[in-house]
């Protein structure tokens, strides 16, 4: 089976931290002998075309290099409302939609594997390729109809030229059904790389006088709810140590409101993933106190790791913990019991996890993903 893949953001590198997980998703399909090829735009510095980890990619241009600034920073919905957004955006869809077409001439696909509606299902669309076309819905893409509901008859219009919708938790194909109508055919949620899914070594003690590690990791923007968090962790009545993976235009507002509050918090911005498997290990607890989430890929990760979770109720959870150990959405106070709880009881909350641990690594395998992926895609062809 010949797939073409169509996304806006797709890892640069083995390495790189954007949309890792659609790299891991590509490798899985190579690996159960799927031919996979993908086009994602252009971003400064790139070659037209290079081969990441094995998967080929073929890259869009859509703007001279010191302008292509849309994809692989996380703030395409931003600038898209700036005075300059349309015209990039539309630049973009149209040099989606121009390199999907050539590359299906060239590679004759048996079907056209796209990832967010917003812009890759208005491409497909306007590309008018003769293959099937799959949707995979992830959270922006529910949570920009949401916010914007003027846009909801431009989805219906790119749902249209879609065959087969799938999105990513039962979370987001809820809500997308409520926004636009359409009903997904399925929940088919993204991998986790290898790294992820070995068995957890083994816990170690917590000496009584070391604080509670904390970890959180996410985009800094608002809905993230990292804010929630830093004042949970002043109300834990033992000493705490927050550590915030990533980056985002909320870092230095949050770095203040940390030394406000006087919370210990270390924010060392975006990781490389040893790095990154080395902060879930050395971690007592991953918080995802989400106000709004797409998965739960943070509380995923760290359960498949054996590491205690404390999460809000903000959605994609609900797919990876049961619904009796979440968090009502901006409850700081429940924030901060759950975290007493774990540091009253680590074994407690050490052997809740392990009891999610392999549902978590069996669903989010590779191999599990390639399996569900392919079911989608002989339904349409």
């Amino acid at each position: 089976m010949r797939i073409l893949a169509l996304t806006h953001v797709f890892p640069r590198s083995a390495d790189d931290p954007s949309a890792p997980f659609l790299l891991t998703w590509a490798r899985a399909l190579l690996a159960a002998g799927v031919d996979v090829g993908v086009v994602a735009p252009h971003d400064a510095g790139l070659p037209a075309r290079q081969t990441v980890a094995g998967v080929p990619v073929r890259l869009a241009r859509y703007a001279p290099d010191r302008a292509e600034r849309l994809a692989y920073r996380g703030e395409m919905h931003q600038i898209a409302r700036t005075p300059a957004g349309p015209p990039l955006v539309a630049s973009l869809v149209a040099s989606l939609a121009g390199r999907l077409r050539a590359q299906a001439r060239l590679g004759r696909p048996d079907v056209v594997a796209v990832h967010w509606w917003m812009p890759g299902a208005i491409a497909a669309r306007l590309a008018r390729v003769d293959a099937p076309v799959v949707l995979t819905a992830h959270g922006t893409d529910v949570a920009l109809l949401e916010s914007e509901p003027r846009l909801a008859p431009l989805a219906r219009w790119a749902l249209a030229g879609v065959d087969r919708v799938e999105a990513v938790s039962s979370d987001l194909a809820e809500r997308l059904a409520r926004a636009t109508g359409r009903v997904a055919d399925a929940v088919n949620p993204m991998p986790l790389d290898a790294g992820w899914l070995a068995e957890p070594a083994p816990p170690r003690a917590r000496a009584a006088d070391r604080p509670l590690e904390v970890l959180a990791a996410g985009r800094m923007v608002p809905e993230k709810g990292f804010a929630d968090l830093l004042e949970a962790a002043r109300r834990v009545p033992v000493p705490v140590r927050v550590t915030l993976v990533g980056d985002g235009p909320e870092r230095g507002r949050l770095e203040q409101l940390a030394e406000a509050l006087g919370v210990h918090a270390r924010l060392p911005g975006r990781l490389a993933p040893d790095a990154l498997h080395a902060a879930y290990a050395a971690a007592d607890v991953v918080v995802q106190p989400s106000h709004r989430e797409g998965f739960g890929l943070v509380a995923a990760e760290a359960l498949a790791r054996g590491v205690p979770v404390v999460a809000t109720d903000s959605g994609g959870a609900r797919d990876v913990l049961d619904a009796g150990e979440l968090v009502p959405v901006g409850d700081v106070a429940a924030l901060a019991d759950r975290l007493a709880a774990v540091a009253a009881d680590p074994l407690a909350a050490r052997e809740r996890a392990a009891r999610h641990g392999p549902r978590v690594r069996a669903l989010l395998a590779p191999a599990a993903a390639a399996e569900r992926t392919l079911a989608g895609f002989h339904a349409v062809t």
